[in-house]
């Protein structure tokens, strides 16, 4: 991996430089001889440089792509294949209570897993797990891969019970595998028996509730299907919905969120919905009562919209890639993209709808609020492909407010061409605030001539105790070669300086905080993370003077 995130405050290097002997002059060539290279005594910018080794000892070359990336876009792996996180229904990050981000990918061929321990502002990255076996490998479709996610629950040590699901092309094509990995407080990472759920198929969902219980839901196509477990190793008897039954020829991309009583809610994309073949795409909904394990019967969260209806001749009215989310409120929030204005697959806006629950009836209101997220001028070059599409929504929440993030895939180029001066891809950052969706938005992969492809997975939001808030984001960097998987924290600002309590005040209360936790360290009793206001697991005078420091304000 000929990759590097450059220092704070640098946006070039020397190649010359220290930091660019592992990739540069640690490289050699297919001889195994003395190498020399092409950049030297240039220098290298943010973005790809093509680098060519010559062997001194037959004149033999080698070229390669060489990446930097500004501070702050961690590289974590690198994967064989664009569509990594196609499903952005799917999870790839997921912080704990202690506060480190787990996160989960795969290179075309095996999955793995990495926590993310904080210290101060940034993330340390432990070594990647292997999360599959050789004999149990990721499965390929004609795309890509088809798709990993995992979910969190703890046991009675207190350690973060992992539990990893994959599609692998063994024992069976398309078997749905999974298997927990042990995290204890320490970042120490254990790794159970690996399980067929007994499910085959693709992309898959899969959450928590309260009680630990895991609920899965799994496109196969042809059928929607769910189960659920208590321990990762035993799977309940199999729920299915057939595409048929709906006059559709395909489900696909599984939605899986869990409210405050533990009800399931499952949405996911019904293509050719009531035989228009191909031209009629629409979303799908249902939920489980825990009480009961009875399903409600799935409904179309787009009846009655006149834009989403049946398509007219030689129209295609296409819902697609959806995200669901619910907050702490148990609204339920919505986005995808579609085609109800072009009416030609694939030249997609993104879009956005809610529905809000009522806590005094225990009830659900319709979908509402629509929204068009992001909108495009569509335009082709002849081949009848759009050029500037907006695809693949996800979106993230701050937990304890009205906050809201959409992160949006969009483009101008060909997406089929492995050529970023053809195919220009980046990802845009909207907010909703108090129930209204902000004008304009952040490009937040943008930099030199790089192209970034799903960069809409579902991020995370981390909230500090004093309410600073940072928003986490993954994705794979398409340029060139071997595809790298970028991480990218986003300050997004909020809270106070010596604030441990959160409550927008430095007082005397902060000081009992900080007190009562100060000289322990995480892992000892009587530690309190609100006092450890650098986060480095240890309240000390650093944490004291940052109170002092801001006392009374």
């Amino acid at each position: 991996m000929r990759a590097l995130e450059l220092p704070a405050g640098v946006s070039s290097l020397s190649a010359d430089d220290p930091l660019l002997a592992p990739i540069l002059n640690g490289a050699t060539s297919t001889t195994g001889g003395l190498v020399i290279h092409n950049q030297t005594g240039a220098t290298l910018a943010v973005g790809k440089t093509l680098v060519t080794w010559q062997a001194l000892s037959d004149g033999s070359t080698l070229s390669r792509y060489v990446y930097l990336y500004p501070y702050g876009w961690q590289v974590l792996g690198t994967t064989n294949n664009l569509r990594v996180f196609e499903h952005n229904g799917a999870r790839h990050l997921l912080y704990d209570r202690d506060k480190r981000l787990h996160a989960i990918y795969n290179d075309g061929v095996n999955v793995w897993y990495r926590l993310g321990v904080r210290r101060g502002n940034r993330l340390f990255w432990q070594a990647p797990v292997q999360v599959n076996d050789s004999a149990t490998p990721i499965g390929m479709s004609t795309y890509g891969t088809r798709g990993e996610t995992f979910a969190l629950v703890y046991d009675a040590a207190g350690n973060a019970n992992l539990q990893c699901t994959w599609s692998s092309k063994t024992p069976s094509n398309r078997s749905i595998l999974t298997r927990r990995l042990v995290v204890d407080p320490a970042g120490n990472v254990s790794t159970g028996a690996i399980v067929h759920t007994g499910i085959y198929g693709s992309f898959q969902s899969i959450l928590a509730d309260s009680t630990g219980r895991l609920h899965l839901g799994v496109e196969t196509y042809q059928t929607l299907a769910y189960k659920y477990s208590d321990d990762g190793v035993t799977w309940s008897a199999q729920q299915t919905w057939t595409a048929s039954a709906w006059q559709c020829t395909a489900f696909r991309f599984p939605n899986v969120v869990i409210d405050s009583k533990d009800r399931v809610h499952l949405l996911w994309q019904a293509e050719s919905y009531q035989g228009y073949t191909n031209n009629w795409w629409v979303g799908f909904y249902c939920a489980r009562d825990p009480r009961t394990g009875l399903w409600t019967a799935p409904v179309n969260v787009l009846a009655g919209k006149p834009d989403w209806g049946p398509p007219a001749s030689g129209q295609q009215v296409l819902f697609a890639y959806p995200n669901l989310l619910i907050d702490d409120r148990d609204n339920l929030h919505l986005a995808w993209h579609g085609t109800s204005r072009s009416h030609i697959y694939a030249w997609d806006d993104t879009f956005y709808m809610v529905r809000l629950y009522n806590p005094a009836t225990d009830t659900w209101g319709p979908w509402t609020n629509d929204a068009t997220l992001h909108r495009r001028d569509h335009f082709n070059t002849g081949d009848g492909e759009d050029r500037n599409y907006t695809w693949v929504p996800s979106l993230a929440y701050k937990p304890g407010g009205d906050l809201l993030y959409a992160a949006i895939m969009f483009g101008l180029g060909d997406d089929e061409v492995d050529d970023p001066t053809v195919n220009l891809t980046d990802s845009l950052l909207k907010t909703r605030i108090a129930g209204q969706w902000q004008a304009g938005f952040s490009n937040v992969t943008q930099t030199n001539d790089l192209r970034s492809w799903y960069a809409n997975v579902p991020a995370e939001v981390l909230v500090d105790p004093n309410g600073h808030c940072w928003l986490d984001m993954i994705w794979v960097d398409g340029t060139r070669d071997d595809y790298n998987i970028l991480l990218r924290r986003i300050d997004l600002g909020g809270g106070k300086p010596g604030d441990c309590n959160g409550d927008g005040t430095v007082d005397i209360q902060d000081v009992i905080v900080l007190v009562n936790s100060y000289g322990r360290s995480r892992g000892q009793l009587g530690f309190d993370p609100r006092g450890d206001l650098n986060f480095d697991d240890i309240v000390d005078v650093a944490d004291l003077l940052e109170v002092v420091n801001h006392f009374g304000t």
